[in-house]
C-alpha cells in the first residue's frame, strides 16, 4: 500500500536524502516524467522522461517503478549509465497538497554501486567488463522468459509489464487471446516430446511474428498461450485472433502425412483495464470460456 505524505514532508525527505544518495527524484510512472515542485509547493510535471537518465529512448523493459506503482510496494533493480552500475530503489507514495489533492508518484532513490562489490561478486578485473553488463541485462531478461519457446512467462503477466511495454503510457484497452493446441497430448504420445517441443517453439515464433512490438506472447504452461493486445478495439482483437489462427494452422509437423497444427482460440476484451490479479484472472476466465464455446461451434 502506497504511503501518504504531504508535499512538505516529501520535499523535506528528498532534500535530506540528497546528502546520502546520488539521485533522489519523484517520477510519474504513467507518463514517464520527472516531477518537481516550486517554492510555493506546487507540483510541476517536467517534460523530461525518466528513462533519459539511463540513456534510453523508450521506457525501461524492467521498469521497477511502474511495477511498484501497480503492485503498491517497493521494488529494486540495477541499471547502468555509461558502464557505471547503479542501484535503484522505487517506492510508491501518494503526495497530498494543502487542498487535499492527491498525486500518485514513485520516489526513486538511486546510488552508485562500488566497483569492488561488483567485481568481487563476478570475479572480474579493475575495469568494468562489458560481459558483466551483458550478464546482468540477460538475467533481468530471463526472469520473464519461457526457456523453451523464448516468449514471456507467467511472471511477466502477473507483474503487468505488458501494460507499458514499448509505450510511455499505461494502456487501458486490453485484449487477451487464449490459444490452446488441439490434440497436443496425442501428438506428444505418438511422435515424442522432441516433436512436441519443436511444435511449441514454432507456434510461439509464429505468434510473435504476427503481433505488434507493443503486444506480448506469454506461455502459460504446456501448450497454452496468452496473447496480450494493447490499444486495440474489440473488432481489431477479433480480426487479429483470426489471423493468428490461420497462421498457426499453416505449421506442418509431419510432412509425410501432411499433418498441420490445429489451434483453438478465444478472447476477452476491456476498455478499462484494472491492475489487480482478480481482474486479470477474470479476463483469463472469459477468454478460456470464449475458446471453449468457439471450439464447440467448429
Amino acid at each position: 500500500m502506497a504511503e501518504k505524505l504531504s508535499l512538505q514532508n516529501i520535499k523535506n525527505a528528498i532534500e535530506s536524502m540528497k546528502s546520502f544518495f546520488d539521485i533522489v527524484r519523484l517520477v510519474d510512472t504513467t507518463k514517464t516524467t520527472v516531477i518537481s515542485y516550486d517554492e510555493e509547493l506546487n507540483i510541476l510535471k517536467e517534460q523530461e522522461r525518466c528513462y533519459k537518465l539511463w540513456n534510453k529512448d523508450v521506457r525501461c523493459e524492467n521498469c521497477t517503478s511502474m511495477c511498484g506503482a501497480l503492485e503498491g510496494c517497493a521494488k529494486t533493480k540495477y541499471e547502468f549509465i555509461e558502464g557505471d552500475l547503479y542501484h535503484v530503489s522505487s517506492r510508491p507514495v501518494v503526495v497530498c497538497d494543502e487542498s487535499g489533492n492527491e498525486c500518485k508518484v514513485v520516489l526513486e532513490i538511486i546510488n552508485g554501486v562500488s566497483d569492488d562489490v561488483l567485481f568481487h561478486k563476478f570475479g572480474v578485473s579493475d575495469q568494468m567488463d562489458q560481459s558483466v553488463i551483458s550478464l546482468i541485462s540477460e538475467i533481468y531478461h530471463k526472469v520473464y522468459e519461457d526457456p523453451l519457446t523464448r516468449v514471456y512467462n507467467r511472471r511477466y503477466l502477473d507483474e503487468f509489464i505488458y501494460l507499458y511495454k514499448n509505450n510511455d503510457e499505461v494502456a487501458k484497452q486490453i485484449g487477451f487471446i487464449m490459444a490452446d493446441l488441439s490434440k497436443f497430448k496425442e501428438i506428444n504420445d505418438l511422435l515424442g516430446h522432441d516433436i512436441g517441443d519443436r511444435i511449441l517453439i514454432e507456434v510461439a515464433a509464429t505468434l510473435k511474428e504476427h503481433i505488434e512490438p507493443r503486444d506480448s506472447v506469454i506461455r502459460m504452461g504446456g501448450d497454452e498461450f496468452v496473447i496480450v493486445l494493447v490499444n486495440y478495439t474489440k473488432e481489431m482483437v477479433v480480426a487479429k485472433m483470426e489471423l493468428l489462427r490461420k497462421e498457426v494452422n499453416k505449421i506442418c509437423y509431419n510432412e509425410q502425412e501432411q499433418s498441420y497444427v490445429v489451434v483453438d482460440m478465444g478472447y476477452s476484451y476491456t476498455e478499462a483495464f484494472k491492475t489487480t490479479k482478480e481482474f486479470v484472472n477474470q479476463m483469463l476466465k472469459e477468454a478460456d470460456e470464449s475458446m471453449y464455446l468457439m471450439k464447440k461451434h467448429i
